[in-house]
């Protein structure tokens, strides 16, 4: 992974991104007005006044002077095959030989804008929490459980549950956490969920059990407080079919 020479690096460059743009419109937004004037769809004023291309760099790109594909800017540090790569979460060390005007073999906050500038599908965002147990599941451990499961109804006769939707249910708790703490990251902005994995509980939680069965039914849920002996407050507060259990941490 690339190191950075602070983590709080990122916050700051992601509010001046801005100002290290060179160029204000992209490589697919250069060619797509260029194949705009070749097929005589506009003309090379109409296009210079609704993108703001310079007239010159679409005069060279519409007469074949300079390749259309042509970089803008300096050659980058890393190989475009290393970049690639980077967006897909293998980030490539700099420690082995290589001349680069970084400062100790580490790239600043330049090079990160400039980096995300190139690549606009990744952003900044939150991590969410994981266990180092929940991080080791495989999809083929799942797929085992599901195998033996299915095994054990089979052998006890009761294979029938899993053709009956209403019985077949699903349990899991999620903890809300009375003091939440979040982290920062950068990735792409197309993948949903990012994580953090956790060394221990550092916050106290609160955690309900939800459950659901394969037909859509939602049954009621359950509610572990972190308390020794709960208030009534809270029991009054609580719906009357929703259960109620406590726990020194939560």
């Amino acid at each position: 992974m690339i190191k950075s020479k602070a983590p709080e690096v990122i916050e700051k460059v992601l509010k001046e991104k801005k100002n290290y743009v060179r160029f204000k419109y992209t490589e697919e937004e250069l060619i797509n007005a260029v194949n705009k004037i070749k097929n005589k769809e506009k003309s090379l004023n109409q296009i210079n006044k609704e993108t703001g291309i310079p007239k010159s760099t679409l005069s060279n790109k519409v007469n074949n002077k300079v390749p259309i594909l042509r970089k803008m800017g300096p050659n980058t540090i890393l190989s475009l095959n290393e970049e690639e790569k980077s967006l897909n979460g293998f980030w490539p060390r700099l420690s082995f030989p290589r001349k680069n005007p970084f400062n100790d073999d580490r790239p600043g906050k330049k090079w990160l804008i400039s980096f995300l500038n190139r690549h606009q599908e990744i952003g900044k965002r939150h991590t969410e929490i994981m266990s180092k147990a929940r991080a080791a599941v495989t999809e083929n451990s799942i797929r085992l459980w599901f195998d033996g499961v299915s095994s054990f109804l089979k052998e006890e006769g009761f294979s029938d549950i899993l053709y009956d939707s209403r019985r077949i249910i699903n349990c899991d708790e999620t903890g809300i956490q009375l003091c939440p703490k979040t982290y920062k990251v950068l990735g792409p902005k197309k993948m949903n969920n990012f994580y953090k994995i956790a060394k221990n509980n550092e916050k106290e939680n609160i955690t309900v059990l939800c459950t659901y069965s394969a037909d859509g039914s939602v049954l009621p849920p359950m509610i572990i407080y972190p308390y020794k002996r709960i208030p009534n407050y809270i029991y009054q507060s609580v719906p009357g079919n929703w259960g109620i259990g406590r726990s020194y941490g939560g």
